[in-house]
Formats: structure tokens, sequence, C-alpha cells
């Protein structure tokens, strides 16, 4: 992770073309580290833009369930083997084949007709045949839905921040590829690292953009990435053969 300091001081310059010329140069291990704190920090925002849409979401999804007339759940499982989910460890288990009394070292352990999590650090275990009838007994299926959504919470918040950092990496990459292939063809200079440090401090645009519409307009991908090949493509060719 960058400092701080520099960190801030940069956000505001990566948005002058200009100052890539500086930029390029830089080592690729300070590039990366500022790339991977901002998608940290867009992140960061786009979840907390998120938070007042996300308060509604219950009352939503309460009122959209009223157009069911009859919703049961009747779950027929037969197993050889338990089903597990790694994620940083065993989050989610199913096992059928074992009479379990509490959970392990998994975060959620379903059985035939039990399940065993731990949610604000005490341990819970419910009984599946109760919610069978889902439409019959509402509040207490979405209770358990909205327990395990926030024990779920911490692992999905992981992976969509993973997600958000491979895709913003493959893009970079890729045009990173293809810029250094231009350079080449129309015989300038320009090396691969100081095209892939443009890349990595450019996507600062793109990555404010989509922190600041996602939780409001949904993903428009095309707009964020229009403004990065803009922006990368002005300072590759300003920085050729200097």
């Amino acid at each position: 992770m960058e400092n701080t300091k520099e960190f801030l001081r940069n956000i505001p310059r990566t948005f002058n073309p200009d100052t890539y010329v500086e930029f390029s140069r830089r080592s690729f291990r300070e590039a990366i580290s500022y790339f991977i704190s901002l998608v940290l920090v867009s992140f960061f925002v786009m979840i907390l833009l998120f938070l007042p849409k996300a308060a509604f979401l219950p009352s939503m999804v309460s009122e959209e369930f009223q157009h069911f007339d009859t919703l049961r759940l009747v779950p027929e499982i037969n197993m050889t083997a338990p089903f597990t989910i790694n994620i940083t460890g065993p989050f989610l288990r199913i096992d059928t084949t074992t009479n379990h009394t509490a959970r392990g070292d998994e975060s959620i352990l379903i059985t035939r007709d039990k399940a065993f999590f731990s949610l604000f650090f005490k341990e819970h275990e419910i009984t599946l045949d109760s919610y069978e009838d889902v439409k019959g007994n509402q509040e207490a299926f979405f209770a358990m839905f909205w327990m395990f959504l926030v024990l779920m919470m911490p692992s999905l918040l992981f992976l969509l921040y993973i997600f958000m950092l491979v895709k913003y990496l493959a893009i970079i990459l890729l045009f990173s590829v293809i810029a250094y292939g231009s350079i080449r063809l129309a015989k300038r200079r320009l090396g691969f690292k100081r095209i892939l440090n443009i890349g990595l401090y450019g996507s600062t645009v793109p990555l404010a953009i989509e922190a600041i519409t996602r939780p409001y307009l949904g993903s428009f991908y095309q707009i964020p990435l229009i403004i990065f090949i803009v922006y990368f493509s002005i300072a590759v060719i300003l920085n050729a053969d200097r």
C-alpha cells in the first residue's frame, strides 16, 4: 500500500496527462502500490454510496414477496461426501452423511434437518423443517435469510474487491500490450514497463467514475472504459520518444 500523503497527492495529478511523463518513469512497485490503494479506496467509496440504497432492500424484497401465493422449499438431498466451499477457510459445508450436533471449523454447516452458524459471537442452531413453507413462515424465513447474508457479507465484499482489481488489471494489461505493439510498428520508443505504469496511474479517472455512478446508475462499463482509453492513449503519445 502506498504512503497515504503521497497517494492523496498523486490522485489529482493523474487527471493531467502531462504528469504521466513522471509517472511512467517511476518504479513498477510504486505504480502497482498506487493502483492497489486506488482500487481499495474506490471500492469503499462505492460501498458507502450504496448503503442508503441497501437500507431499502428489506422492504423492497418483502413487497415483491407478496406476489407469491404459495412458496414451499422441500429439498431432497443425497450425498456421498460433504460439499464444502473454501474462501479464507471452510466457509459453507453441506453434509447429510453424518449426524452433526454442532458446527466445526466451517462458518456455516447445513445438515439434513438443521443449520449451524455463528452470528455476533453466538452459536445458532435452527431446524430446517420449519422453513419449508416459506410463504406461511415469512418472518422466520427472512430472519434466517438476513442472518445468512450478514454472515456471507465479509466474504462477498472480499470477492467483489478481488473481481474489481482483476478486471482493471486485465484491461490495463490488454491495452498496454496493444500500445506497445503500436509503438513498435510506428518505430517510436517507449518501453513496456513505462506503458504499464501509464495504465496503472491512468485507471484513476475510470475507477472514480465507476465508484460514484455504479450505486445509482448500475453498470455502464463503456463510459469508464472509453475515458480510460482516451487518457491512456494521450499519455502514451506524450511519452513516446521522451
